[in-house]
Formats: C-alpha cells, structure tokens, sequence
C-alpha cells in the first residue's frame, strides 16, 4: 500500500477513534434511559420487585398508583383469587391499606333497613426482601335472592334459603405472611348481609330494628337484637341468630343459622321455599361477614306470627401480625345508621382516602337493594423524605455607617524659602562660570591658531 494513502487510514483511524470516544459516553446514557423507562413501564410498580400473579389471575391484576408521601403503590382489586406481593430489594417497611366488603342489601315495599359497611384498616408492616405475602381482596356480599349458595370470596357467609332468599356476608380483605389462612398481618373485616322483608318496628307479636352489622373493629357490628348475628371479636366468632334452630314448621328446607367461625362469617338460617299455612312469609336470614373472625347469621322466617328474620353480624379486623406496628381500624356503617332503603357507606377516614374507588365497602351498594361494594388492598413503600423547607434570612436592621474623615488632597511643595546661604542661586552661577570659562578658552585657542 503506497504511503500516502496508508497516511489517510491512519488519519481516518484516529478520527474515528476520537468519534467513538466522543460519542461512547452519550450512547451509554441513551441506553440507560430506554431500560429504565422500559423498566418503569411494565406493570406498574411490579418491575421494582412486586408481583400480583397467581393461578387466578394475571399481574395486570395490580396497578400502579400514586399514594401521598411514598415513590411507589400497588392496588389490588377484586379478582376473585389469591393475589401476591414480593417485597422488592432493599425495602424493609411497607404501608398497607385495606377496605373490606359490604355485606349484600335486600329491598322491601314496606321498608328496609339494608346491610352493613365493610371495615378500614391501616398499618405498617417491616419485612425482610423478597418475603412472599399473599393479597386478599374481599367480594362483596350477594344480594338478597342471588347466590344464597355460594360463600362470598373472603369469608362472606351464605344468605338464608327461603322464598325470598337473604343477602351474603362480605368478604375480608387481608395482607397474610404467606398462603391464605395461615399468618394474618392485617385484616379488615367485612359488613354482614341483610334480610329481605326484616322488621323495623313491629312485626306480629314482636317489635325489632333488623339491620346488617358494620364489619371492621375489634369487634364487629350489629343491630343488638336476639334475631341477628353478633359480631366477631379476637376470640371467636358472631353468635348465630337466636334461636338457632330451623324456622318453625319450615319444612325439609329448613336451615339453622350459624356462628361465624375464623376467617368465615356464619349463614343465615333457611327456610324452606314452598312452606305450608297460612300466613307464611318464608324469609331467609342474612350472612355474616368475613373477619379475623366471622360475624354470625340471622334466623329466618316462616310465619308472620313467629319470630322475626335477622342480618347478619360484621366481621372483626386484625391489627396483631407480626412485625405490624402503628395499626389501627375503623369499622363502617350499620345498616340500622345509615337508615331506610339505602347503603352503609364505609368510615369517612376510608372514603376520604385519595386512594378510594366509588362504591367500594358499601353495604347493600349505594342504593341498599344491591350486592356489597368489593374490597379493595393498596401497598405503599419506599417513603419519600420531607422537604425541608429554606429558611428565610433572618432580617437585619440597617446600620448607616459613620462617615470617614477624609484627609485633604496633598499640596505640591512650593520654592524653597531664601534663608541663610542660597544653595540654588549659587549652583546656578557656577553653572554659568564654567560656561563662560570653557567659551573663553576656546577663543584663545582658535587665535593662537591663527597667528
């Protein structure tokens, strides 16, 4: 290869290189930006080390969020299933929040006091990274004539079977260290269901206020009577309706009410669909809501002159779990405060959460006649840290300061006074007699010259 030309590839070489170097660094950046965003994109917050998959459902199953005071957020829905957290790298602390469901609402022409409101929970939870912890969202309670055969997702108990058919308890909602059932964190308990066509004043030889009890609390709610289920506490469970026995002369349809037990709210009593005689209402009892333990069932009804039907007791919450600190709960709305024909809103400190979905742990839904609001469960870590605010410079009084004297501007010296011998009259007069003695000498050597 001639030199010159070899001389060109070296030149070209080196420009290259120097691009390469030039540019390397800006590649590199762009690079990380893509993975990060493409990181930040996929599921939420799940990239960071969460996941909320299961057999039932897929990760889509947890969004992202945007909680108050923390970089990331996880809601979980209602899917019907076990739902799953893994605590991401370096996180040691989570926040959770926990909405329970509405027990299930029931309608009456004559009036009706409908059912109770799930229950609020919050807590903090330390943990350890890459802990497994399983997320229970409750469903809410059925609607009186619907699924009275069905436990509720959560622990909601069955409605009563009968001509009209009682409304489901609501499901808990629940942060478990591990499989469901086995280590409770946090639990929020669920409201219990109501029963169509219950009294609320009197009703044959009997007067009563029936009404589904708020889920939430140590203890769960009710409406106090003998005909409803209690609710459950951090012992046991809700006492069944009383008496707790199938419905007088009910038929082979006949059902007891039962007590809530742990995790399961209790059923309500049954009677049967097609009862003989007269004056026959056959109304089955309201379910218990799901809880640390369960609300217990309300009795049925057969005839107008036995006693009355009853709702369902709320579920109780769970503060207790390892490793939780700075918990606390708040039950919803009794069916019996909140009034008739309409739902039981959840606690104002749930609603007014930024967090919060329309509808969710109503009793009876908004309208009272409906299914229970579903449950919902929000985790929150990673706390931002406060701004500090900058503080303002302290104000200073202003000191005018004191003027400078000034020393006059220095005066040229003028000519030296004539006093005693004048030195610079002298020097002049000499300068002019050397002058004049080397003019004098120079004439006389000229004319010597010249002779």
């Amino acid at each position: 290869m001639a030199r010159d030309h070899r001389g060109k590839l070296a030149r070209v070489a080196v420009a290259a290189a120097g691009l390469s170097v030039g540019l390397g660094p800006l590649a590199i950046m762009s690079a990380v930006t893509v993975s990060s965003a493409g990181a930040a994109t996929v599921a939420g917050a799940t990239a960071a080390g969460a996941t909320a998959a299961g057999a039932t459902g897929a990760a889509a199953t947890a969004s992202a969020c945007v909680a108050p005071g923390y970089r990331h957020c996880l809601r979980y829905s209602f899917t019907g299933g076990d739902q799953f957290f893994t605590v991401p790298g370096r996180v040691t602390a989570i926040r959770v929040l926990e909405w329970g469901a509405g027990g299930g609402g029931a309608s009456s022409a004559t009036g009706q006091y409908s059912a109770g409101a799930g229950g609020y929970t919050v807590g903090d939870v330390a943990v350890q990274p890459g802990q497994e912890l399983t997320v229970t969202v409750g469903q809410g309670g059925f609607a009186s004539g619907t699924g009275y055969n069905t436990y509720g997702y959560g622990g909601g108990g069955l409605g009563g079977n009968g001509r009209l058919i009682g409304a489901g308890g609501g499901g808990l909602s629940a942060l478990w260290n591990g499989a469901y059932g086995v280590q409770p964190l946090l639990i929020a308990g669920g409201g219990g269901g109501a029963s169509p066509g219950s009294p609320h004043g009197t009703d044959g030889d009997y007067t009563a206020v029936v009404g589904g009890g708020a889920g939430g609390g140590l203890t769960g709610g009710s409406d106090g009577t003998q005909y409803s289920g209690s609710g459950g506490t951090q012992l046991y469970g809700g006492t069944a309706g009383s008496p707790p026995s199938p419905c007088l002369n009910s038929g082979i349809g006949g059902t007891a009410p039962g007590d809530g037990q742990q995790y399961q709210g209790g059923p309500g009593g049954g009677a049967d669909p097609s009862p003989r005689g007269l004056g026959t209402v056959s109304e089955g009892g309201g379910g218990g809501g799901g809880g640390y333990w369960g609300g217990g069932g309300g009795r049925c009804q057969v005839s107008i002159n036995d006693m009355p039907n009853g709702a369902g007791g709320g579920g109780s919450a769970y503060l207790r779990g390892a490793g939780v600190y700075q918990a606390w709960t708040v039950p919803g709305t009794d069916a019996v405060a909140a009034g008739l024909n309409t739902g039981a809103p959840p606690a104002p400190e749930a609603l007014n959460n930024p967090l919060y979905l329309p509808g969710l742990s109503w009793g009876g839904g908004q309208s009272g006649a409906a299914a229970g609001g579903n449950g919902q469960v929000v985790i929150e870590w990673d706390k931002r840290q406060p701004v500090k605010p900058t503080p303002s410079p302290t104000p200073t009084a202003t000191v005018t300061p004191a003027p400078v004297p000034t020393s006059p501007a220095p005066v040229p010296p003028g000519p030296l006074p004539v006093t005693g011998f004048p030195f610079a009259q002298a020097g002049i007069a000499g300068l002019a007699l050397l002058a004049l003695g080397a003019g004098m000498s120079w004439v006389s050597r000229r004319q010597r010259r010249q002779s």
